[in-house]
């Protein structure tokens, strides 16, 4: 099923995808054992949409998926429970260059990320009221690869933090971490190469 509002769907009729759009899967009921996991698309060529992926957040891992073609990917259910979570899994679309909007500030739980299409060096996240800490910091590509590796330190309450890559970004889908395993928080959050 998807997963909207809380509620489980089989099928759902969305607006066309205008900077980005997440669909959130719900994988329920599986053993441990090896899956096959297929996408078949249909007329996302003939839209606006210039790149799907595959988001699996318990391998934290990002597979590019065709908009022509049956894109078949292994899932593995292991003996972690974290493998058998319904919410594994999510499909991030992304529109065409001409569609995406600048500026646009992705919010996701306490976290909020400017710009997004990112274009240069410098990233913002907000973070709004988290516990104070050292937090990871990772950026992941669509192949899966980690690009970036940092630390920050936050001293709480509602601010922003400029996040400094050593290189541009190239025009693509990725996926942002930000953890703090002393208090247990990990976000994923999805940024967009200019």
């Amino acid at each position: 099923g998807t997963v909207r509002n809380g509620q489980t769907l089989m099928v759902e009729r969305r607006q066309p995808v205008i900077g980005s759009d997440t669909i959130f899967l719900k994988l329920w009921n599986t053993e441990p054992k090896q899956y096959i996991l297929q996408f078949t698309p249909e007329n996302l060529n003939a839209t606006s949409v210039q790149a799907v992926v595959l988001i699996d957040n318990y391998l934290k891992t990002t597979t590019q998926l065709s908009l022509t073609e049956v894109t078949t990917v292994k899932m593995n259910r292991d003996g972690n429970a974290a493998s058998a979570n319904p919410q594994r899994f999510m499909v991030v679309l992304a529109a065409a260059r001409g569609t995406i909007q600048n500026d646009v500030d992705i919010v996701k739980g306490n976290f909020k990320l400017s710009p997004n299409p990112l274009s240069g060096k410098t990233l913002n996240i907000q973070f709004i009221n988290q516990p104070k800490g050292i937090y990871n910091i990772e950026l992941v590509n669509s192949l899966g690869q980690v690009i970036f590796k940092d630390q920050m330190k936050y001293p709480g309450g509602n601010i922003m933090m400029p996040l400094n890559l050593k290189n541009e970004i190239t025009k693509s889908v990725y996926q942002l971490y930000i953890n703090n395993p002393a208090n247990n928080i990990k976000t994923a959050i999805t940024l967009f190469g200019n």
